[in-house]
């Protein structure tokens, strides 16, 4: 009960500030209060999008369902350069990951499950977990479909600068996001690729 009650209150004081409505908060906010749940899992993660560590992304933490709500969010901690996860349940329940990519303004929901454990610990500093952020090529708008629409948005992210932390346009995957992506985006829509 003690090591509930303790680690209830080390979460708050870690997560208050993921449930504040500020420019600096994290996308995802947690369906209840972690008290409402009394029982917790902490995972302790890095998220991988095509082989290379990103940090550019919120981590959220959902049942699976239709009405599927959100049991944990993590944000990426610079000092360690990991994920610091909490997740709150009653019971053992499947789960998925949902990743806000910042840049992109666009969601991924993974196609990685995860099993809610009561009191569970996945990964630790020396050995994290690995969330693989999986995506189709071209999808630079997170919708699931390489269309238009995600042309358009890869050039209003050139014309307003904000490219730099979008996973998702670099097309050609030369680690740079630039007019070459469009013309690799553009080959995509046209059947050239």
């Amino acid at each position: 009960m003690k090591r509930i009650v303790l680690t209830t209150l080390l979460s708050l004081f870690i997560l208050c500030p993921l449930w504040a409505e500020d420019d600096d908060g994290c996308h995802y906010k947690l369906a209840h209060s972690p008290g409402y749940w009394g029982y917790n899992a902490s995972i302790t993660a890095v998220v991988s999008n095509g082989g290379k560590y990103v940090n550019n992304v919120d981590v959220g933490v959902f049942t699976k369902g239709d009405d599927a709500e959100c049991r944990g969010v993590g944000q990426y901690d610079a000092a360690s350069g990991l994920y610091f996860i909490m997740i709150y349940g009653s019971k053992k329940e499947a789960m998925e990951f949902h990743i806000w990519d910042r840049g992109a303004q666009t969601e991924v929901i993974v196609d990685q499950d995860y099993t809610y454990q009561v009191d569970g610990i996945t990964g630790d500093v020396l050995s994290p977990y690995v969330i693989y952020m999986s995506g189709l090529v071209g999808d630079v708008n997170g919708d699931k479909e390489v269309t238009l629409a995600d042309l358009c948005h890869l050039i209003k992210l050139l014309k307003d600068n904000t490219v730099s932390t979008n996973t998702a346009a670099d097309i050609n995957g030369d680690g740079e996001v630039n007019l070459k992506d469009v013309s690799a985006l553009s080959d995509i829509l046209l059947g050239k690729k």
